[in-house]
């Protein structure tokens, strides 16, 4: 396909990737505004968009029955490499609790299977775990209005952990402390309300202001340490950032648009693997610098993703793994 204008979303998408990998390697530590400004809006972003498309296809739906042709097939599309990926990452983490001597082999199992009820098998997959499950929530509630409720309910259930008194220990403090789909979903259900609208909630002018009135309104209330509104306030930004994103084009072609988009899924699927071994590596080497992990593992993981989008992005197993 010839070159024609694009939006700026796909490279927004690999660079909050990277963001998630530097909340990950707990990079730049020292730098607040990093993380509170910038690497909080990650997974909001993630989510955002991925609402967004799956709304557009869900605006697009002739019928009930189209509507929950759409969402089974997204489902499906997920659920794959999710069960991959959640096997891999279930079985490292528990041979590295017993190798770090941090738990037994049945104490590491119990703790991880508990670990992927309430949360996910671990390597980040927690945003896709809630992802299906609030995709057997629309299945349930199939209409729109129940999309609208449902996006209410989680804005609700989005304040629970910040005023809730977490216990010391036991279930209630895992959940109450884990990405879970009850805090969460509220992004992706509201990616979705706006992809069904289409673009004319997407006004880039409009976004710039919602995303500067928003950040203000951030700075004041962290300044005040208020943090109940924290998931409310950054999916606006992350709806309004999306939009700003949406609403700017450049000169790329379609098939670059799709590599970087391509490049961004294998870094999420992939990163924590990196992690790990970088880690075991600079352990070795006894080096205890959080930034030089997260470089290392960035080098790896771009070099990696280019690789693997290039030599085998048409293998079976290329598509079982990054949902291609």
């Amino acid at each position: 396909m010839k070159d024609k204008k694009m939006s700026l979303v796909d490279p927004g998408k690999l660079f909050f990737a990277i963001c998630v990998l530097g909340i990950h390697t707990h990079a730049f530590p020292d730098s607040t505004i990093v993380h509170s400004y910038i690497f909080a809006l990650a997974v909001p972003f993630f989510f955002i968009c991925s609402g967004y498309f799956l709304g557009a296809k869900i605006g697009r739906a002739a019928d009930i029955s189209d509507y929950r042709q759409t969402l089974k097939k997204y489902g499906r599309h997920l659920a794959v490499p999710y069960i991959i990926w959640g096997v891999w990452y279930f079985c490292l983490d528990t041979a590295l609790k017993v190798v770090s001597r941090e738990m037994t082999f049945s104490q590491s199992l119990k703790s991880m299977a508990l670990r992927w009820l309430v949360t996910s098998p671990g390597g980040g997959l927690w945003y896709i775990q809630a992802i299906l499950i609030i995709i057997l929530l629309l299945l349930i509630t199939d209409k729109k209005s129940y999309r609208i409720v449902l996006t209410v309910i989680f804005v609700g259930l989005s304040v629970v952990p910040s005023v809730a008194v977490i216990p010391d220990q036991g279930v209630l403090k895992l959940i109450l402390e884990s990405h879970t789909f009850l805090w969460d979903s509220l992004y992706f259900l509201a990616g979705i309300l706006i992809g069904e609208k289409g673009t004319q909630w997407l006004k880039r002018n409009i976004c710039i202001c919602v995303f500067a009135v928003t950040l203000l309104i951030k700075v004041v209330l962290l300044a005040n340490n208020i943090l109940w509104f924290n998931r409310i306030v950054n999916m606006i930004m992350a709806a309004a950032l999306f939009g700003i994103l949406f609403g700017i084009t450049a000169s790329v072609s379609y098939e670059r648009s799709l590599q970087i988009r391509r490049w961004s899924t294998i870094i999420y699927f992939t990163h924590m693997t990196v992690k790990y071994g970088v880690n075991i590596g600079l352990g070795m080497l006894k080096i205890d610098k959080p930034n030089i992990g997260f470089a290392i593992s960035l080098i790896i993981l771009l070099i990696y993703a280019v690789i693997v989008d290039k030599y085998a992005r048409n293998k079976k197993i290329y598509k079982l793994l990054y949902a291609a």
